[in-house]
């Protein structure tokens, strides 16, 4: 069976998966699946035919077989050191996304190896207490809020889904807004509210899409008029955002010559007294411009 990877992966943390890390042998367990882990991938690496895994499949017969392992063992452990493996192999791009089910304990089953998480599923269960106590509850504090959160890290680096959930994310609180201010709607007035949401929706996507594509049609117009001019234009547009580029430009020196000519002091561009120069040489004089290589005769 072929296995794909993926590019985001929820946990969700309690205080039942927070009891299994406790276990006594989970750090040793961990341990040996990491060398393990490391010893079939050199040998993948070596030999790409490779197929199975043996060293870690060693690693979790032994714990989940033996009898000194097997009664505290259970395959979420697995799971659990895999990510350990999978945050430390791809540093700040694990896409691990943290989610406290209870109070506490994203403290016990990732603060170890993945940042702190602002997505607690327990935190709507203190905010209805909040409620009941008459203390003030802000709009984004509440289950529909942490469910957007979920979504946000889901589909973090999408332009169209920022841009989806931002509306869609107003338009929520537009709408809780004007319930609490006392404002009943029937049946009909909530479709026009989640229809209008909706629309505002499709017309700001509508509108970066137009957006972009008269920024390409720009771009191919000016590379079919002159290609190389548009090419040469897009080289030093990125070299701009170079930092090292950057540092280096500013120990440039501007080719000038400055002499004393007839008892005045002249300042003349360098390049063309080169020329001059070099005519008589049988030399290759190379400007720094595109098709700028330059034969001078003997």
């Amino acid at each position: 069976m072929d296995v794909k990877p993926v590019d985001k992966v929820i946990v969700c943390c309690s205080d039942v998966l927070g009891s299994y890390l406790k276990g006594p042998s989970y750090k040793a367990f961990c341990d040996e699946l990491k060398k393990a882990y490391a010893k079939d991938r050199e040998a993948y690496v070596k030999d790409g035919q490779q197929k199975g895994t043996p060293a870690l499949r060693e690693v979790v017969r032994k714990f989940s077989q033996e009898a000194k392992y097997k009664s505290e063992f259970h395959h979420v452990l697995t799971e659990m050191a895999f990510l350990e493996i999978r945050a430390a192999h791809l540093k700040g791009q694990h896409g691990i996304i943290p989610v406290s089910l209870t109070p506490n304990s994203y403290d016990y089953c990732l603060k170890d190896f993945i940042d702190s998480t602002t997505v607690r599923m327990e935190d709507p269960l203190r905010f209805d207490l909040q409620v009941k106590k008459g203390d003030e509850v802000y709009l984004n504090q509440g289950s529909h809020g942490v469910l957007f959160k979920v979504i946000e890290w889901l589909l973090a680096g999408s332009d169209e889904a920022k841009i989806f959930l931002n509306k869609f994310w107003d338009g929520h609180s537009h709408f809780i807004s004007r319930l609490k201010s006392g404002l009943t709607l029937g049946e009909v007035g909530f479709a026009r509210l989640l229809d209008g949401i909706f629309d505002d929706i499709r017309t700001t996507l509508q509108n970066q899409l137009a957006s972009t594509m008269h920024q390409q049609h720009q771009q191919l117009r000016v590379l079919n008029a002159d290609p190389k001019e548009a090419l040469k234009e897009q080289y030093f547009a990125d070299l701009t955002q170079n930092e090292a580029f950057q540092e280096t430009l500013k120990l440039y020196v501007e080719p000038r010559c400055r002499a004393s000519m007839n008892g005045e002091s002249q300042t003349f561009e360098l390049l063309p007294q080169v020329q001059t120069f070099l005519k008589n040489k049988k030399v290759i004089l190379l400007t720094g411009v595109l098709n700028s290589v330059q034969n001078l005769p003997v």
